[in-house]
C-alpha cells in the first residue's frame, strides 16, 4: 500500500482490506495457524519465528506466547473475545445497528494533474465532507498527481456528471488551482 504526503492507502477501506486479506492468506500458508497468522500481524512474522525458536519448535500461538512481545500475547486474546462477542452479541444486551449500505458510487478517473478536492466539490456540485469520507486515504484536500489516473470515489450523480463534463470540468480545476497558486506564492 502507497504512503505518500498526499495519500495513505492503509485508510482506504477497499485496498487495506484487499492487502489484508492477501497478507493473512500468505501468513496462514506459512503457519497453518490462525492464532499465530494473528500473531504475525500484530508483531511480525520475524517475531513470531524467534517465539518458535526459543520455544524449541512449537507451533501453536499457546505454547509460544511466552516468547512474543506483550503486546500480541494480550492482542490474541483480545481478538478471541472480541470475535465471541460478535458472534453472540444478544447474550451481552449488544444489538447491532443496521446501516444502509445501498448508497449508489462510482468512480472517476483523474489523469496526471493534481487537484484541490475543494475546487472538484465546487464544480461538480457535490458535498466536500462527503468526497472526503468517501477517499479516506486522502491525507490532504487535494487530489495527487499521479503517473496512472487517480480514481475517486464520488456519489452516482457526480460520476454522471463529471462523464458528461470531463474536459470542461478538468480545464475548469485547471484554471482554478492556477488562481489558487498565484494567490498563494504572490509577493
Amino acid at each position: 500500500l502507497d504512503v505518500t504526503s498526499y495519500i495513505d492507502e492503509r485508510r482506504d477501506p477497499y485496498k487495506s482490506t484487499a492487502a489484508a486479506i492477501k497478507y493473512l492468506g500468505n501468513m496462514y500458508k506459512t503457519y497453518g495457524d490462525w492464532l499465530l497468522v494473528v500473531a504475525a500481524y500484530n508483531c511480525g512474522p520475524g517475531n513470531v519465528n524467534k517465539a518458535i525458536a526459543r520455544s524449541g519448535g512449537k507451533k501453536t500461538f499457546w505454547e509460544i506466547q511466552e516468547f512474543l512481545p506483550r503486546e500480541t500475547r494480550s492482542y490474541v486474546p483480545a481478538l478471541i473475545a472480541a470475535t465471541y462477542v460478535f458472534s453472540y452479541p444478544a447474550e451481552h444486551n449488544l444489538f447491532p445497528r443496521m446501516i444502509d449500505f445501498s448508497f449508489a458510487q462510482d468512480t472517476v478517473h483523474i489523469a496526471r494533474q493534481m487537484m484541490s478536492l475543494k475546487h472538484f466539490a465546487d464544480i461538480t456540485h457535490t458535498d466536500f465532507y462527503l468526497l472526503k469520507d468517501l477517499n479516506p486515504e486522502l491525507k490532504t484536500d487535494f487530489i495527487p498527481y499521479t503517473p496512472e489516473p487517480y480514481v475517486l470515489r464520488v456519489p452516482m450523480k457526480t460520476g454522471q456528471f463529471f462523464a458528461s463534463f470531463r474536459d470542461s470540468i478538468m480545464q475548469l480545476a485547471t484554471r482554478l488551482n492556477l488562481d489558487s497558486a498565484k494567490v498563494v506564492y504572490s509577493d
